[in-house]
């Protein structure tokens, strides 16, 4: 899959087989809708279901709830070795340079406008990661500004 995601921006949503991550998944779908004829866009279901669970049946349940993407199975926890990734349902957005830019842990109604935005500026060249780091240190800094002045 890495040769699949060279110089594109790359979301994949980690799941498995409960209702959970049904909502999730299906907002998933409807952002990869959007990009699916762009050449430098993928989306990934990523199925954490044990490996006895066979190929057939992740398929039939993406297409119960309604899912149409590629999916990827992760049957060695590479997701939880490499992001951290306790939970699922999990979305992890990588920019064409396979930087994480976004990690978004569990449901979210918006999820797909927010993914279009975020899709959209990565494609632009956006470093969406800097800039919300960036705020963070503002935001801490006007806090102990704050703090500081006795407020």
């Amino acid at each position: 899959m890495q040769g699949q995601l060279q110089e594109k921006v790359a979301i994949l949503c980690w799941y498995h087989d409960n209702p959970a991550c049904e909502a999730t998944l299906q907002q998933v779908a409807l952002a990869a809708k959007e990009f699916r004829d762009h050449p430098q866009v993928a989306f990934y279901a990523v199925a954490t279901d044990p490996a006895p669970a066979s190929a057939t049946t992740i398929r039939k349940r993406l297409a119960e709830w309604q899912i149409d993407m590629p999916v990827v199975r992760d049957t060695e926890a590479f997701g939880n070795k490499v992001f951290q990734i306790e939970f699922q349902p999990s979305v992890v957005v990588l920019d064409k340079q396979g930087r994480v830019q976004i990690f978004e842990l569990g449901g979210n109604p918006e999820l797909a406008k927010q993914l279009s935005v975020i899709v959209e500026r990565l494609l632009k060249g956006d470093d969406l990661a800097a800039d919300l780091l960036a705020r963070t240190a503002k935001e801490q800094a006007d806090y102990a500004a704050l703090i500081a002045a006795g407020g």
